[in-house]
C-alpha cells in the first residue's frame, strides 16, 4: 500500500506573517538595547527590506500591541530611534541621538529646554564637550553666535558666572535672574564641598 504524499505546510496567513514579523522587529530591538544601543528606522528598512513608510507604521502596530509595551520610539530630526524601556532611559536615548545627528544648534536647544524645566538649571556649556557629543569650545561658542540671531531660538540665552564659566539657559523656563541665582549657588556650593 502506497503512503499518502505529505503536502507542503499551508502558507501562513497574512496576520500570522504580520505577527512574526513584529516578533522578529522586537526581538531586534531588544537586543540592541542589551548593547546599550537602539534601533533606527533606517537599520530596520534596511534589515527587512521594506519602504521607510511602511515600516514605521509596522512599528506602530507593533508598538499597540500589549505584549511590546517596553518597545518605546524618540522621533529625531533626521530618523526614528527605537529601543526598549527601562534598558535604555528616554532622556539617554534622546542624547545619543542628538548626537548623532549631528546638529549642534537644535542639540543645544533640546538639551537646554530640557534642563531649564526638569531640574530646573542652567546648562553648563562644558556638557557639549563630554560624552555623547565632544564638540570642542570654539564649535559651542560659535554656534551660540549663530544661534543668537535665529529667531527659533530666541530663548537660548547665556551667563557667564563669577568664575567666569559659560552657562546656557531658557527663558521659557528661567528668567535670567532666577538662572543666575541659580548658577552662583551652584558654584557656590561646589566651593564648599
Amino acid at each position: 500500500m502506497r503512503r499518502p504524499r505529505l503536502s507542503r505546510p499551508y502558507p501562513l496567513r497574512p496576520e500570522q506573517q504580520k505577527r512574526r514579523r513584529w516578533a522578529r522587529c522586537a526581538e531586534a530591538v531588544r537586543e540592541q538595547a542589551k548593547e546599550e544601543q537602539y534601533l533606527t528606522l533606517s537599520d530596520l528598512c534596511a534589515w527587512q527590506e521594506m519602504p521607510r513608510d511602511e515600516a514605521a507604521d509596522m512599528m506602530r502596530e507593533l508598538m499597540a500591541q500589549e505584549e511590546y509595551g517596553d518597545i518605546c520610539v524618540y522621533q529625531g530630526a533626521k530618523d526614528l530611534y527605537y529601543y526598549t524601556y527601562p534598558t535604555l532611559a528616554h532622556n539617554y536615548v534622546k542624547n545619543v541621538a542628538l548626537a548623532q545627528e549631528n546638529d549642534l544648534p537644535h542639540t543645544i536647544a533640546e538639551i537646554v529646554r530640557y534642563e531649564s524645566k526638569i531640574y530646573p538649571r542652567a546648562t553648563s556649556i562644558d556638557t557639549f564637550s563630554r560624552y555623547p557629543y565632544h564638540y570642542t569650545a570654539i564649535q559651542i561658542r560659535r554656534t551660540l553666535e549663530r544661534m543668537a540671531k535665529q529667531p527659533e531660538y530666541a530663548d537660548i540665552e547665556t551667563y557667564v558666572s563669577g568664575k567666569k564659566q559659560l552657562y546656557v539657559f531658557s527663558t521659557q523656563y528661567l528668567s535670567r535672574t532666577y538662572a543666575k541665582t541659580l548658577v552662583e549657588m551652584s558654584e557656590d556650593k561646589r566651593m564648599w564641598l
